[in-house]
């Protein structure tokens, strides 16, 4: 199983000045689970890695149950 993450600020009022981070987990050589979540843009860094990670591996958790 892997874990894959891309994250991106997008600094355009019309798409809400938002930090967002997609992620993905792969399963034999196949994508089984993607989403993407949005962070507020003033969320301090260190706030945004704990809440990026604790919110991944819970999903992460989930997928693994399931397979």
């Amino acid at each position: 199983m892997g874990i894959i993450i891309t994250e991106y600020t997008i600094l355009v009022e019309e798409y809400g000045y938002k930090i967002s981070a997609w992620f993905s987990f792969s399963y034999k050589n196949s994508v089984i689970y993607t989403e993407d979540l949005d962070l507020h843009l003033r969320t301090e860094t260190q706030n945004k890695q704990v809440y990026y990670s604790e919110f991944i591996l819970g999903c992460f958790r989930t997928q693994l149950q399931k397979h």
